[in-house]
């Protein structure tokens, strides 16, 4: 099982003086399946690069409607045009998002493509939604594994966001979304093998958590000790702080695990814990 990180940055790019990341994506692999989790700005040219066809993926989860997450309508749009220039039909792909995104889809979707608002001819990818409840707690089966979403804060409960969790036979990943420190993230990642974690808030700025809904990197190690998680990744932390500082800040939390800042295009094994 890997875990191949397409973006770990913020939805601004080029800004002067702070390194330049992708906003986030990630696809996780184990036992011939994948599944990319959000679906963000120029995913598949990342995909490209990595050697991997963006029009093969068959899952997709996608965390909240933010657009520095969700930009499904592109991607699909460029399937369809790949598929359309080397002749072939459309195949399945399953989307697994808050109810907010696909009960909003066909009207973004017409908002982007007007004249074609039904997708009938056989290019198109064919678009299986999983709309995740808005509750605490949800799942689905794919393949040898199964995919939990959780619900967690984030714009200032406005956003109907969530975290998820994938029970794999080669291991367990958590992926937080973007989010606060709540019930929801706590369960996500319990005793995960891996645990992607945003840390958007300035050191020291806790309020966030609970005003907006974006964690500290001392939080994220906070929640990443309770949970017993054996590799905690931080992403979407905007640069404005060091490497130095921010793995300090998470340290100071007490979490004694597997700490790594992931860059862009950054690979890891994802590795069965002994942890009980």
């Amino acid at each position: 099982m890997d875990l191949i990180v397409l973006g770990s940055g913020i939805g601004a790019s080029h800004i002067e003086g702070l390194p330049n990341r992708f906003p986030p994506a990630f696809l996780v692999r184990w036992a011939n399946q994948a599944i990319l989790f959000d679906c963000s700005e120029g995913v598949r040219f990342r995909l490209e690069q990595m050697g991997i066809c963006y029009a093969d993926i068959r899952h997709i989860a996608i965390s909240h409607a933010h657009p520095d997450h969700n930009a499904l309508v592109n991607y699909i749009h460029a399937v369809a045009l790949r598929n359309h220039v080397v002749e072939e039909q459309g195949s399945s792909l399953n989307i697994y998002a808050p109810q907010q995104i696909v009960q909003d889809f066909p009207a973004v979707w017409n908002g982007y493509v007007p004249d074609n608002p039904t997708r009938e001819e056989d290019i198109w990818p064919i678009l299986q939604f999983h709309a995740l409840p808005n509750q605490s707690v949800s799942s689905v089966e794919i393949g040898s594994a199964k995919l939990q979403s959780f619900k967690v804060f984030h714009g200032a409960g406005k956003c109907n966001a969530v975290a998820y969790r994938l029970d794999t036979p080669e291991g367990v990943f958590s992926y937080s979304g973007d989010t606060g420190d709540c019930t929801g993230i706590r369960a996500a990642c319990f005793r995960a093998d891996i645990f992607v974690c945003e840390a958007s808030a300035k050191i020291g700025s806790f309020d966030s958590a609970l005003a907006y809904g974006h964690l500290t990197p001392y939080q994220a190690g906070d929640i990443a000790k309770a949970g017993n998680v054996s590799k905690l990744i931080l992403f979407h932390y905007t640069g404005l702080e060091t490497e130095e500082q921010i793995l300090a800040d998470c340290r100071a939390s007490g979490y004694k695990g597997e700490l790594v800042c992931s860059q862009d295009f950054d690979i890891f094994k994802v590795e069965k814990s002994c942890l009980l």
